[in-house]
């Protein structure tokens, strides 16, 4: 039960770093903090559309479809508002 709690803890600091990075553009820490919640729960949307934001804004566009398509088809049928 605490294992469930500190990583709620963790990914809500880590959301917060993460939509802090995109705000101020850097994008290699965006990056990097969406892997780290990534690591914890795969299928986090908010992670998946930040990180492909920032790959955007890196005009790496091609990378974020193809990030964005592989969220959909792993986690379509569970996908949760967050």
């Amino acid at each position: 039960m605490f294992f469930f709690f500190e990583n709620q803890h963790k990914l809500s600091s880590l959301l917060n770093s993460s939509l802090c990075y995109l705000k101020i553009k850097n994008r290699e820490r965006l990056t990097a903090t969406c892997d780290k919640i990534l690591e914890i729960d795969a299928g986090n949307t908010k992670a998946i559309y930040r990180k492909a934001l920032g790959l955007q804004e890196a005009s790496e566009f091609e990378k974020s479809k193809e990030l964005i398509t592989e969220h959909i088809s792993k986690f379509s049928g569970s996908i949760s508002a967050e």
